[in-house]
């Protein structure tokens, strides 16, 4: 068999494996094109793959950390939901250490809400830090 034509007998399970990692099929599609890429030019340079699955799994898992880097730059809570303290806003201010550890603690928390899809970071954000109710979350969603 070609060596494209089995890249292109695997693609259901590169499709199934970043789907369950990304839970969005156009950034699955994405990550699938981007593997086909990457393995498609590395073939062209001459480069001899002797296990085509595995070295398309390793690609997508590569892209997937591309993904995931890219997502956590890119991620930034509205802060018209909730507005965090940075170290910034304290460089004006004569600040405390526990004034400054509580904005880096917030800062930790914001890139960690950030990894949750936006349902899941506006039930956190209204709960635990606008102190709603789960009754008061559950009639707004």
């Amino acid at each position: 068999m070609d060596l494209v034509q089995e890249m292109i007998s695997h693609a259901g399970l590169l499709y199934k494996i970043a789907y369950e990692k990304v839970n969005n099929s156009l950034d699955a599609e994405d990550l699938v094109q981007e593997t086909f890429l990457c393995t498609l030019k590395i073939i062209k340079s001459g480069t001899h793959i002797e296990n085509i699955k595995a070295y398309l799994l390793k690609v997508l898992n590569s892209k997937y950390c591309d993904y995931v880097r890219a997502k956590n730059n890119n991620l930034l809570l509205n802060y018209n939901e909730t507005h965090f303290v940075t170290s910034e806003d304290y460089a004006e201010q004569d600040t405390t250490d526990e004034e400054l550890l509580k904005s880096n603690e917030a800062i930790a928390i914001r890139k960690e809400l950030a990894y949750l899809s936006k349902i899941y970071r506006e039930i956190m954000v209204q709960f635990y830090m606008q102190g709603k109710s789960v009754n008061e979350i559950k009639t707004v969603a």
